[in-house]
């Protein structure tokens, strides 16, 4: 089946499996959390707009590890390893029928800054990720290929169960490149993404 593949599909998949044994082992060094999320980047959420002329739609799963870093009563300090694989449409022109597609994975690294409102049931935070991308397809503004994500976004988290909570998030995406190779017009998307944590036994 290997060898069926394309060689992009074949880096590919090398890429991703890569990731997600990253993502394990900081599973059994942190053995705090561990959650699945699904998101969506698109330019346009709702009624916010990002007012952009080209479509850079993406729909992702998310596989995290969360570690608890610095704690007090009420405010806590987490940082968060994130592997991201993501089918995304894209077009030059939002409203034009014309879609390509194409697939994304990334490996992220973020810290929150958490507030809890009702200890051991609700949580809000605020938080940045960063990290390594890539990105088969992309409007003609940016190169496709490597490129870095980063992210800031405000979430809450829900009790859910004895070991379980339910993860909201909302946020804003800038995907670009640093210059490596032009096009460099970067890629801007908000999301919104919904999740479920796991606490993880020591």
């Amino acid at each position: 089946m290997f060898k069926l593949l394309s060689g992009f599909q074949r880096h590919f998949l090398i890429v991703f499996i890569l990731c997600c044994s990253c993502t394990s082992s900081f599973a059994q060094v942190s053995h705090k959390f561990r959650g699945v999320s699904l998101s969506l980047y698109d330019q346009k959420i709702g009624n916010t707009d990002l007012d952009k002329d080209y479509l850079y739609r993406s729909m992702a799963i998310s596989i995290s590890q969360k570690q608890r870093l610095f704690s007090l009563p009420i405010i806590a300090i987490t940082a968060e390893l994130q592997t991201q694989l993501g089918v995304t449409n894209v077009s030059e022109q939002r409203n034009s029928g014309v879609q390509i597609k194409g697939i994304e994975t990334a490996i992220l690294v973020g810290l929150n800054l958490e507030l809890s409102l009702l200890p051991k049931y609700w949580w809000i935070y605020v938080g940045g990720s960063i990290g390594p991308q890539f990105i088969s397809n992309t409007p003609q503004r940016q190169n496709d290929g490597f490129v870095f994500s980063d992210s800031v976004y405000a979430g809450s988290r829900i009790k859910a169960g004895i070991r379980s909570q339910l993860d909201l998030k909302a946020g804003f995406r800038h995907q670009s490149n640093a210059g490596i190779s032009q096009p460099n017009g970067g890629i801007n998307s908000l999301f919104i993404s919904v999740g479920v944590l796991s606490l993880i036994k020591r």
